[in-house]
């Protein structure tokens, strides 16, 4: 991807990557520039709001943060909502997914503009309302474990039910699924599901219903 005048792969970190990447100076940070930006080939480091939402309760952290990143080429995504859409748009147009100022926010030292600041926009974006309807999806992120609960133990009962091994629930079993699973996703953001429907144009989407069927039914872990 493009940001200034320099082509550069993405690599996407994790909030613990950039805690690490901005703490430890001597070992993460110095490994991750030794790495990432040496040599042929550049990386922009990338990462999401929600990284953002988790690091900002940390004064100190936040602040060296938004200090060695605004000082490195780097992108950031936009909440997940805001990819859901642009997929919706691309299926509708029937056009390829593009990495835009819709999905995400690309960031340069090299210009004092607060859109390609680190420090500058945030201190803007943390004050809109977007901030505010990420925190409120955080907040619900516990009744939102009990729901998955609840579909755990509802699938199990359907398949004793049914007499069917509770081991028939596997990767095969959720491909059979997966396009309703996509198109209830859709549903439950009110977005009509248009005539040209194709489940090719949702990868993130697909990801993340996948990566829920995995938490939620592939582990018995306790939802919390």
């Amino acid at each position: 991807m493009q940001i200034g005048n320099h082509q550069y792969k993405l690599l996407f970190l994790d909030t613990n990557a950039l805690r690490e990447i901005t703490l430890n100076t001597h070992q993460s940070r110095k490994g991750f520039f030794q790495r990432f930006f040496s040599g042929d080939t550049a990386y922009a480091p990338c990462f999401s709001f929600y990284n953002i939402i988790e690091l900002r309760p940390y004064d100190d952290i936040f602040d060296q943060f938004l200090n060695l990143f605004s000082g490195i080429p780097c992108l950031m995504f936009f909440p997940f909502a805001s990819i859901i859409q642009e997929e919706y748009q691309c299926n509708i147009k029937n056009c390829t997914f593009k990495i835009s100022n819709h999905v995400a926010n690309a960031f340069t030292p090299n210009v004092e503009s607060e859109n390609y600041n680190l420090r500058q926009f945030m201190v803007k974006a943390l004050n809109d309302p977007l901030s505010k309807t990420i925190r409120t999806e955080i907040n619900n992120f516990p009744q939102a474990a009990i729901e998955w609960q609840k579909q755990r133990s509802e699938l199990s009962k359907n398949l004793k039910a049914l007499n069917l091994p509770l081991n028939i629930v596997n990767d095969n079993f959720y491909l059979s699924m997966e396009e309703d699973a996509i198109i209830k996703n859709l549903e439950a953001r009110n977005m009509s599901i248009p005539k040209c429907f194709n489940i090719n144009y949702f990868p993130a989407l697909r990801i993340a219903e996948y990566s829920h069927f995995c938490r939620v039914h592939l582990t018995q872990k306790k939802l919390e």
